[in-house]
């Protein structure tokens, strides 16, 4: 019997009809695939290996495969997993990651607590022909590496993200001298962190960057960059969606669950500054401090941006905050474009969520402010 698959527009509505695999979808239809990655008490992954009869045969992979027509996510991924390893999984022990577009396809990443080991797994000759625990840096140490024996991984973009959901990242800040001057920053000496977590998109991932400095008693410096030749800058009034635009963006709060400040900023020096606890109810930064502006710099295939909150606009948004050697904040950093040629959506530190979504402070990781070397 053919195997069908329902049919989606670009936008994932149901179209109300369905296709049947191995015949080219039409342009601007969709059809929908699970990944599952089974993650067990120790950390490791139990992942399962490719037929040799299958594309890209001998790879390893997360289970997983096409939605039939009349499933829906979990229910795909329940019957993927029971299918190709022979395991029965909970459904209160699963949780959907992201939603992916790529390609012809909506790719939905669900992770389930995997309390089976690989004797439990029972293999379907003709998808699997192996099933093992990886550690993530085995995995990450195999992914591109060619069908090489047990050595190769089935390429995954997000698979760096995902396992650092579990090692959350640290900035180690730099901390510069009392009285130094914003034009006397020395960029190229103030340790930088990338943006280079990629979710719900994953077709462009422009080179992105952030630096981040503390001035001992006079505030907090900020510099982002990023390789982008063309970027979009629609909105050039005080207050616009800047995120649709192409826009980099810097979260950050004084205290882990407090009140943050998000600051998002486009190649017009255009910028949102927003203050408050989450998405819902954020005020302008102008209640409590006159917004500071941003420096563009934009050439040879690059644009940056720059500004500077002084310690007196960081005590009125956050109730106080000390500019010295060690303190700590949380954030998190972003590069966006919502709406343009190539939406997308990268990070620093991972985060959790089916759709966009940058207003997750529960996943924003540590800065700490240590002496510049």
């Amino acid at each position: 019997m053919a195997e069908l698959w329902d049919v989606y527009d670009k936008d994932r509505n149901p179209t109300g009809r369905t296709h049947e695999r191995g015949t080219p979808l039409a342009p601007g239809e969709f059809h929908l695939v699970v990944q599952v990655w089974l993650r067990a008490p120790d950390g490791r992954w139990l992942c399962s290996k490719r037929a040799p009869g299958k594309p890209y045969g001998g790879y390893w992979e997360p289970t997983g495969g096409a939605a039939l027509a009349g499933e829906d996510s979990l229910a795909a991924a329940l019957r993927e997993t029971r299918e190709e390893l022979g395991l029965e999984l909970d459904p209160a022990r699963g949780r959907l990651m992201w939603k992916f577009r790529v390609y012809d396809a909506f790719a939905d990443v669900w992770m389930f607590e995997c309390p089976f080991t690989p004797d439990d797994v029972t293999l379907q000759p003709s998808e699997t022909c192996g099933a093992r625990f990886f550690t993530s840096d085995e995995i990450l140490n195999m992914l591109g590496s060619g069908a090489d024996g047990d050595e190769a991984f089935m390429e995954c973009s997000y698979a760096a993200g995902l396992f650092s959901l579990f090692d959350p990242p640290v900035y180690r800040a730099a901390v510069l001298p009392r009285g130094t001057k914003t034009t006397d920053i020395k960029w190229e000496d103030i340790p930088a962190v990338k943006v280079d977590r990629w979710f719900w998109r994953d077709d462009y991932a422009p080179e992105t960057e952030a630096r981040l400095c503390l001035i001992e008693d006079g505030g907090i410096a900020l510099k982002m960059t990023c390789r982008e030749s063309d970027p979009v800058a629609r909105h050039t009034e005080y207050g616009d969606e800047v995120w649709v635009d192409s826009a980099m963006e810097c979260f950050l709060a004084a205290e882990k669950g407090g009140r943050y400040i998000n600051i998002e900023m486009n190649s017009a020096a255009n910028k949102l500054v927003g203050v408050g606890e989450g998405r819902e109810g954020r005020l302008s930064i102008d209640a409590f401090y006159p917004c500071p502006g941003v420096t563009v710099e934009k050439g040879g295939g690059v644009w940056s941006a720059e500004t500077f909150y002084p310690k007196e606009a960081l005590d009125a948004v956050f109730g106080g905050f000390e500019c010295r050697v060690g303190a700590r904040m949380w954030g998190n950093f972003f590069k966006v474009g919502e709406e343009t040629a190539a939406p997308h959506y990268g990070m620093w530190s991972a985060i959790i969520s089916p759709d966009p979504d940058f207003h997750r402070p529960e996943f924003f990781s540590e800065i700490i402010f240590i002496e510049n070397i």
